[in-house]
């Protein structure tokens, strides 16, 4: 497939950033890191299926602007993807002088579990800043994917294979288990309220999740993880989004997916 750019002027950038009111940084930001979702999307099609914040930003209107293209590897999963065609990929999300992309010459981790592309360095219209790619092959999706279409107003809509939120929920709950950050305990409150259609399938895709983490993790551990970050939450996340929920609405909403994980 070919995907077609809508925005490489400096003029078209700041259109864009008017029309979703946000900052030109912000819209900047927001342009290199689809140019990169598509580049990858064009090159390897369904094996890719993006998940994280990317996911709940461009797939479903998250106001936090994200650094990261995370992604599950299928068809098969656990078959790695060579580094040096990732690498040419996000080369290729390059627009000629108007969106620059240097590419480390190797990736930070490249095994079987992982294709880690720290760095990621992008210049649009004047404004720089740096990207992950991060392509995970630990596991298999474990519910069918949503195929939503994402690019506007930088290009035009494009399909993608997006991990349904139930299942990203059952990744979050893992992921604040493993790690402390304030930005995760957000994510919750949008990942429960997408979610809420299905989180009947939320104990199986968390069993299935958590058989990376050690035995006996149960919501006990989850429940001090949320309450360990109640002094770092502010100044994890209000940096990066201003509109993002208070601790309490943050941890309550983990709680709830907690209880609903455990059922």
């Amino acid at each position: 497939m070919t995907i077609r750019r809508l925005v490489r002027t400096d003029y078209e950038l700041q259109d864009a950033a008017d029309e979703f009111g946000i900052s030109r940084e912000d819209a900047a930001r927001d342009l290199a890191l689809l140019s990169v979702i598509a580049s990858l999307s064009e090159r390897f099609g369904d094996r890719i299926v993006l998940k994280g914040g990317a996911a709940l930003r461009f797939a479903h209107g998250a106001s936090r602007t994200s650094r990261d293209a995370d992604a599950t590897v299928t068809q098969p999963a656990g078959a790695p993807i060579p580094a040096d065609e990732v690498i040419s990929a996000i080369r290729n999300a390059r627009m000629g002088q108007f969106l620059r992309i240097n590419v480390p010459s190797a990736p930070r981790t490249d095994n079987r579990y992982s294709l880690d592309v720290d760095r990621v360095e992008f210049t649009c219209a004047g404004i720089e800043g740096t990207l992950d790619v991060e392509l995970s092959y630990r596991e298999e999706i474990q519910l069918e994917p949503a195929r939503p279409t994402i690019g506007t107003p930088y290009f035009e809509p494009f399909e993608v294979r997006v991990m349904r939120p139930v299942e990203m929920a059952a990744e979050k709950l893992r992921t604040l288990y493993q790690r402390q950050r304030g930005t995760d305990l957000a994510d919750c409150v949008a990942l429960e309220r997408l979610a809420s259609g299905d989180l009947h399938l939320l104990p199986g895709a968390r069993r299935a999740k958590f058989r990376l983490v050690r035995d006996g993790v149960g919501p006990n551990h989850l429940h001090e993880r949320v309450d360990g970050l109640a002094d770092r939450y502010e100044a994890d996340v209000r940096p990066v989004d201003p509109e993002a929920p208070d601790y309490a609405t943050a941890r309550d909403a983990a709680n709830r997916l907690i209880r609903a994980a455990w059922q």
